[in-house]
């Protein structure tokens, strides 16, 4: 019994080693070209870290990036570093008014099969709904495969639907290149 046991546990700890690697990243205009309130700025900061804490929290690898991303520049460089830390899923969390452009310049420079999430979080000042309803409009129209979430980090929905679009991702670049089996003769 006790040999068991320890399989079960090697296979556990096989299981956390394997933990889909989530990338976020924060879009938003700046300051300087808005007048956003200081508060509005907190509040993005703060949704981004309880994300990345809940998410961890929940048997997935988080990659954040701390800063804020509004300019196509600035996110094919993070998408780069994404993309070298290998990541499964990618979640654009949504600040006030970002140009879609910068998170289409980004999933281009990521892998094909990178799942892309677009993700706003109810709040008041900033009303991150309304830039990832324009996303989720743009992305359609250019037939990127998306999921649009709505909810506070900690919602039972949010967890899940991430943590079952990342899983899925993380399989299918799994099996690239894979031979699954062979059947039959050569007839």
């Amino acid at each position: 019994m006790p040999k068991r046991k320890k399989q079960i546990s090697d296979e556990e700890n096989v299981m956390s080693a394997n933990s889909p690697k989530v990338g976020l990243l924060t879009l938003s205009i700046l300051p300087q070209w808005s007048p956003l309130p200081k508060e509005a700025l907190d509040i993005i900061a703060e949704h981004s870290s309880r994300a990345e804490q809940v998410l961890g929290a929940h048997g997935l690898e988080v990659i954040r990036i701390e800063e804020l991303i509004s300019d196509s520049r600035a996110s094919v460089q993070k998408a780069q570093q994404l993309r070298e830390a290998g990541i499964h899923c990618v979640i654009f969390m949504m600040g006030a008014w970002p140009p879609p452009a910068a998170a289409i310049d980004a999933i281009e420079k990521l892998d094909k099969r990178v799942a892309v999430i677009l993700w706003a979080f109810p709040d008041l000042t900033v009303l991150p709904l309304v830039p990832a309803c324009h996303f989720h409009g743009a992305f359609d129209d250019l037939g990127i495969e998306h999921t649009l979430l709505y909810g506070a980090p900690e919602d039972r929905l949010f967890i899940e639907t991430i943590k079952t679009v990342a899983k899925a991702s993380q399989v299918a670049m799994d099996l690239r290149g894979m031979r699954l089996g062979i059947f039959g003769g050569r007839y």
